[in-house]
């Protein structure tokens, strides 16, 4: 919404009216992404990982690792005000956040999605993207 669209009014900050609703969206949602991944870790993966399950665990390594700096890009984000920084760290935050979401979907893929939380989870993530890439 905020690059890809114009303006409809030439003064206006806004370029679509659901914008700022879709960047208040995303942060509350990252934030029980956020949430979600440390309950995941300690129930999912370091039991995995101490019991030796080789099924995943490429994926959900790649997708555990890529998600602190979809996190750390994330925060970045709102902090910087140097225009290349700022570029330098949106691009950071989508593509770790493309690369999250495909390792994560395809984590599901190789060890079947079992239950509908799981799917839900996928879900979401792929909606977070989605929000990002149209902020």
């Amino acid at each position: 919404m905020k690059y890809m669209l114009e303006p409809v009014d030439e003064f206006s900050v806004l370029n679509h009216p659901l914008q700022q609703y879709m960047l208040k969206t995303h942060i509350v949602a990252a934030s029980v992404m956020l949430f979600g991944l440390g309950m995941l870790t300690t129930v999912h993966i370091l039991p995995y990982i101490r019991a030796g399950m080789r099924k995943g665990r490429r994926t959900g390594i790649i997708s555990y690792y890529i998600s602190f700096a979809m996190v750390l890009s994330g925060y970045l984000v709102q902090c910087f005000s140097s225009e290349p920084l700022l570029w330098l760290t949106k691009a950071i935050h989508i593509a770790t956040s493309l690369v999250f979401c495909l390792a994560f979907t395809w984590h599901q893929g190789i060890v079947r999605v079992e239950n509908r939380l799981t799917l839900g989870f996928v879900l979401a993530t792929i909606a977070l993207v989605t929000f990002a890439l149209v902020q």
